[in-house]
């Protein structure tokens, strides 16, 4: 599919994700015949080739989504069976993706139309566990809209993209323990998460949620016993160890290795393929 983004806007490298994915595609409908929006709508809106025609329109010029682009990406139930039979390879997964990331940022919606369920993980790296993309969009009805969101990014990277907002600066809190009574008690493992997560981006003094010293110490007492943590931990240290963070990454990297013990992993096991 020919693109024709400016320089500028190719800068962005969402934007130029996005161009590299909708290049790929060569219109051949092969998607039509696994997608169940279209089979049941028989609309080519509501086709992921569809779909791809009115993102493609919606980043090239730059321009706020209308109701009709919105509607037929709100339709799309992120099944991802069209990648299945895509002959191209076409990424679809992270194309429409970013395209409901821009209509978050660029498009007022009547209020409570849709409701938006933060994932835990990245799609990569989604266990099974509580929240779950593919069966998430179950709860919506005619009225309201359910959608997971978030997936694009791992957890710290979804931190780095929230850690200049002044009112995150001001308000963030991730604990549920509270001891004593406090806001964030800097001794709990999302706690401790957290603040390892702000301290390898360079940033955790800036926050006064979390007033408390990092007490690494505390690691050592943790445990890891379900799939969603060790993912979650993972993140955590490869942020460390790409911020040069060894006094970080060492203990990180202790309680990440008594995890895969305590799940039968073995200790070359990645739950991603690669950093990042």
């Amino acid at each position: 599919m020919q693109t024709n983004f400016t320089l500028a806007q190719l800068a962005d490298p969402d934007i130029a994700e996005a161009n590299g994915i909708l290049r790929n595609c060569v219109h051949c409908g092969f998607c039509t015949a696994t997608c169940p929006t279209y089979q049941v709508l028989g609309d080519e809106l509501d086709s992921p080739r569809g779909r791809i025609y009115l993102i493609k329109d919606m980043l090239e010029n730059d321009r706020d989504p209308d109701e009709k682009t919105v509607k037929h990406i709100d339709r799309c139930l992120s099944c991802l069976a069209c990648m299945t039979t895509c002959p191209s390879g076409v990424h679809y997964m992270h194309l429409v993706d970013h395209a409901r990331e821009y209509i978050e940022q660029t498009y007022r919606r009547p209020m409570f139309e849709r409701v938006l369920i933060a994932s835990d993980t990245d799609h990569e790296t989604q266990v099974p566990s509580g929240i779950s993309r593919l069966v998430d969009h179950l709860w919506s009805s005619e009225r309201l809209e359910v959608v997971q969101a978030g997936g694009r990014h791992g957890r710290v990277e979804r931190l780095r993209r929230i850690v200049d907002h002044p009112i995150v600066r001001r308000t963030l809190r991730v604990c549920w323990e509270n001891h004593d009574g406090a806001y964030n008690c800097c001794r709990c493992r999302k706690c401790l998460i957290t603040m390892i997560g702000l301290e390898a981006l360079g940033v955790r003094g800036s926050f006064p949620t979390f007033p408390g010293d990092l007490d690494l110490d505390l690691l050592a007492e943790a445990e890891l016993t379900q799939m969603i943590q060790l993912v979650m931990w993972e993140d955590t240290l490869d942020a460390a160890q790409a911020a040069g963070r060894i006094d970080l990454a060492a203990p990180v990297a202790r309680l990440v290795g008594r995890g895969k013990r305590n799940l039968g992993l073995p200790p070359s096991y990645r739950s991603r393929a690669a950093t990042g």
